[in-house]
């Protein structure tokens, strides 16, 4: 039993990611909350914390599955670095993947049907997602709409599940959130388009080009914005308006800088909004962050998450030669 490998097995999940992603699960169970004050109350608590723990498996089972079969183009991008560097190996993550999808699945059965319903479909689309010869990750379009379906309508619903009175008509308010999803989706696949076309990934990026990607993107920001209007999904319609500028600014000049800092803005536009909803978001994100900061530092020498692309294998403190924690990258089997 070593601790390091627990934390190193712990953070293959992505924890930071993890918690940007729980942000539409909150949009769901802010549905069911009166006011931002009674979600700090114990029994908002508890009622979220099963579907919770839910999500937070499923997604993260999926995180870990997506490095399994994506350890050439995590090298390529210089990213995801615990098994591209050989830290992990890939039979330890397929036995984590496993694991958490099994520990969801049980959780999910205890909820009832609706969320053990959507525990399923969230794990099979993760596992389309990555997996050949589905692979949808390399199939333009079907990455979009994976990323959209899972991060968007489904993790709203299982924040709605949290609370009584869940009413399938609810899911109208659900439908903004997906092309806001695919939307930030698209934007991500920019950076990663040479990466992804050397390791033979057929993105949407890949194939359809980083500009006419990026006014896709741009596009689908501006319609969840409306449909948040019309639906009365203020959160969703608040956070896509404040991003809008910023995904325009990607449609003009489509590089890859641009469109990081495009993404991260409006994951953080999204995650302020819902923050306020429901404050719990708010101390999650701070927890991961400091957490991911202090880890990557030590375990990679990288002032995490400020990458800076393959420069930030270099360490924050210089080191004697032959000192430096930091490894190359190599491809992790």
């Amino acid at each position: 039993f070593r601790p390091g490998r627990v934390v190193d097995l712990v953070f293959l999940t992505r924890p930071l990611l993890l918690c940007a992603s729980c942000t539409f699960f909150f949009a769901g169970a802010a549905e069911g909350i009166a006011s931002p004050a009674r979600a700090l109350s114990p029994a908002a608590l508890l009622a979220m914390a099963p579907s919770f723990a839910v999500f937070v498996l499923v997604t993260a089972s999926s995180f870990v599955v997506n490095q399994v079969f994506d350890v050439e183009s995590d090298r390529l991008n210089v990213k995801n670095f615990l098994l591209p560097s050989g830290r992990v190996g890939r039979t330890e993550a397929v036995a984590l993947s496993a694991g958490l999808a099994a520990g969801a699945l049980l959780l999910a059965l205890g909820l009832g049907a609706p969320a053990a319903v959507a525990a399923a479909a969230g794990l099979a689309l993760g596992f389309a997602y990555s997996v050949p010869p589905l692979r949808l990750k390399g199939r333009p379009v079907a990455d979009m709409l994976a990323n959209g379906v899972g991060f968007g309508l489904l993790a709203f619903v299982l924040g709605r599940l949290s609370f009584p009175a869940y009413d399938g008509r609810v899911l109208l308010k659900a439908i903004p959130y997906v092309p806001a999803m695919c939307s930030i989706f698209l934007n991500t696949t920019i950076p990663d388009r040479a990466g992804d076309a050397a390791a033979g990934d057929r993105t949407s990026s890949v194939v359809f080009g980083s500009r006419s990607v990026a006014r896709a993107a741009a596009a689908m920001l501006a319609v969840s914005a409306a449909l948040g209007l019309l639906t009365g999904a203020a959160p969703c319609a608040m956070g896509a308006a404040a991003a809008l500028p910023a995904f325009v600014a990607v449609a003009v000049e489509p590089s890859p800088r641009v469109s990081v800092v495009a993404s991260q803005f409006a994951g953080r536009a999204f995650f302020v909004v819902m923050s306020v909803a429901v404050p719990p978001l708010a101390a999650l994100g701070v927890s991961a962050y400091a957490l991911s900061k202090v880890y990557y530092a030590d375990r990679f020498g990288l002032d995490y998450p400020r990458l800076e692309g393959a420069s930030a294998r270099v360490c924050r403190t210089p080191r004697p030669e032959g000192t430096c924690r930091c490894r190359p990258l190599q491809s992790g089997s």
